[in-house]
């Protein structure tokens, strides 16, 4: 018995990248964003960044895993500068990812690369942050 595949799932997998179920794809500031809460979540970097509570943040950073395997963190942030934000936020560096529903691969993932690198990832929820 052979599983067949609508069209629908077949663009999805001919695109590179599948959506992920209840994620809607946003642009903000001219940058693509794989889901609203991600795109909150950069503007909300953004806000920090320009008010000088934190030195930087970038996003989309790559870590390698073993396999060829890379995962994608959504925001890198550095807080080096300022104390304030430092006691807020505890860490000098935070590397988050924003998730609607955590799988076992994406958990996997972060495992792996917390094991490897040594930092804890924060993921981010729908009504975490607020």
């Amino acid at each position: 018995m052979s599983q067949r595949m609508s069209i629908e799932q077949f663009r999805r997998l001919k695109s590179g990248r599948a959506q992920v179920k209840g994620a809607k794809t946003t642009i903000e500031g001219g940058m693509k964003f794989q889901s609203r809460l991600e795109a909150r979540r950069y503007l909300y970097w953004q806000n920090l960044w320009q008010i000088r509570a934190i030195a930087w943040f970038t996003r989309q950073v790559p870590f390698y895993l073993p396999g060829g395997i890379i995962w994608r963190a959504d925001f890198v942030v550095v807080n080096l500068h300022d104390t304030i934000a430092r006691e807020r936020f505890g860490d000098a560096v935070i590397v988050e990812d924003c998730k609607g529903h955590l799988t076992d691969v994406s958990r996997n993932k972060i495992k792996q690369v917390e094991a490897i690198y040594g930092f804890k990832v924060q993921i981010i929820k729908k009504g975490d942050w607020r």
